[in-house]
């Protein structure tokens, strides 16, 4: 048994009171990933985490209770850093830990030139950080000094090992299938905040109050420009509701989905008469949508990439175009169509092939030709060292109530009316309440298809946490 937690930690009394070695399996070093959006992280992480088990490395994931356990151990571990989260970075570093920033907006900093400042900010709190690509790579060296770049590396990101059309049959929704059939056309938008559920003032008030964004979304020319690009969002997410139902007539036979980012106001592309063969739909993860699409139609969305990278041809629409306001490498992603009828041309054949679209990514997202999930668990293992591995207890009965308190008391004020229920139901959609079973499912599904990793035990510690253990 090793040390337990520190005496007037901030980990509620109670919820998990020591460190054990609980499995003989176990000799490597114990890592952790919070999940903040469980549609856009969860299948990357437990990819990881069946990397990392393969190194016969312990893993633990989940909501907020992770960075609780962590934080307040006395006991090293490696730690997957998404949030730029100074407290919990240090505290990791402190004990003998490791902090590896695998962000997931990596494409976003090319789109915004402050967003690159971020990465000055937590150079010193975290042992490496893992750009998504080569010019990524090179964007945050320039902005740091010499003897610090060494700590930036081109890993790529965990959830787009799994974007390849050997994993469509993981991601395939035989309930959409039923609903939707086979290759339907799939709108994807991604106009938030100038669409956002809560509106976009009250979005960019609540934002600008969290620590690790607070400087960026306090800066008078950040908010000009978000701004500028929210006016610029609500005139796309009319254009893109009227190519919904213009492409719904032009293909009676063919039901085109406009699926919004779950974070958009939906009662945008609901008003109004629409053909039978026209559906919004905000249900689900974006694959579960691409992996039975025929076509993928987008503005400036990561969804294109995901889209290409499955096997699948995309369409960029423009119909408007603000080259200030979108994502400069994703509005060039795709056949450009500005007109409608320029669509009907991409759906009925003009389109260029998948080596061209990985030519143009490669440079920006390095899973084109390694593993990012493999090449992390490498690291981890060589800092691991064969360092026994702790493992957290699951919470006792009085940290299970607390938590299921703390969830069913959000569940409800979620229900309230006004912008206070709205911003709830924000926080709880970003990673709904996902019971074990599910995620025991899900990492089966990924071992079948890989078909080289080792067994696994997934344990539940607490609502929405869990622990991935190799036996």
């Amino acid at each position: 048994m090793l040390s337990g937690y520190r005496e007037g930690g901030s980990f509620p009394k109670g919820v998990v009171r020591e460190c054990v070695i609980i499995m003989e399996s176990v000799k490597e070093m114990l890592c952790a990933c919070r999940i903040e959006t469980l549609g856009r992280e969860m299948d990357g992480i437990l990819y990881l985490s069946l990397h990392l088990a393969s190194q016969g490395m312990p893993t633990l994931l989940g909501d907020r209770v992770v960075d609780e356990i962590v934080k307040t151990a006395d006991c090293p571990v490696i730690y997957f850093d998404k949030d730029q989260h100074k407290p919990t970075n240090t505290a990791v570093l402190s004990k003998g830990g490791a902090v590896y920033n695998i962000n997931a907006e990596g494409l976003g900093l090319l789109a915004s030139g402050p967003a690159v400042l971020k990465y000055t900010r937590i150079i010193d709190h975290v042992s490496m950080i893992c750009a998504w690509g080569d010019v990524q790579a090179r964007l945050i060296r320039e902005a740091l000094s010499e003897e610090k770049i060494s700590r930036v590396h081109s890993i790529g990101y965990p959830s787009f090992d799994l974007a390849d059309e050997k994993f469509k049959p993981y991601y395939r929704d035989p309930k959409i299938v039923q609903k939707h059939g086979e290759g339907y056309i799939l709108i994807n938008t991604n106009f938030a905040p100038g669409n956002h559920a809560m509106g976009f003032e009250r979005y960019m008030a609540m934002i600008s109050k969290v620590e690790e964004w607070k400087e960026l979304y306090t800066s008078p020319e950040f908010i000009e420009k978000c701004t500028r690009q929210a006016h610029y969002q609500q005139k796309l997410a009319t254009e893109f509701c009227r190519l919904g139902v213009v492409l719904a007539e032009r293909y009676p036979d063919r039901h085109v989905i406009l699926r919004p980012h779950p974070t958009e106001n939906m009662a945008t592309y609901t008003q109004g008469p629409r053909p039978s063969n026209f559906f919004v739909e905000s249900s689900g993860a974006v694959r579960d949508w691409i992996a039975s699409s025929g076509l993928v139609i987008h503005h400036d969305c990561t969804s294109a990439v995901e889209a290409a990278l499955m096997g699948l041809p995309v369409v960029h629409y423009r119909p408007v175009f603000d080259q200030a306001s979108v994502n400069s490498l994703m509005a060039d992603f795709g056949l450009k169509a500005s007109r409608p009828s320029d669509v009907f041309e991409a759906i009925e054949g003009k389109l260029y092939s998948k080596e061209e679209v990985l030519e143009t990514i490669a440079p920006y997202l390095t899973n084109t030709r390694q593993s990012a999930c493999r090449e992390l668990a490498k690291y981890a293992a060589q800092f691991s060292g064969g360092t026994p591995a702790w493992i957290p207890k699951p919470l006792g009965v009085i940290g299970q109530l607390r938590e299921w308190r703390k969830y069913l008391s959000k569940v409800l004020r979620a229900k309230q009316p006004g912008v206070n229920g709205t911003k709830v139901s924000y926080i709880l959609n970003k990673f709904p309440r996902t019971p074990v079973e599910v995620v025991r499912k899900k990492v089966e599904r990924l071992r079948e298809l890989e078909g080289t990793f080792p067994e696994v035990s997934v344990i539940s510690l607490a609502l929405n946490t869990y622990l991935i253990v190799p036996r």
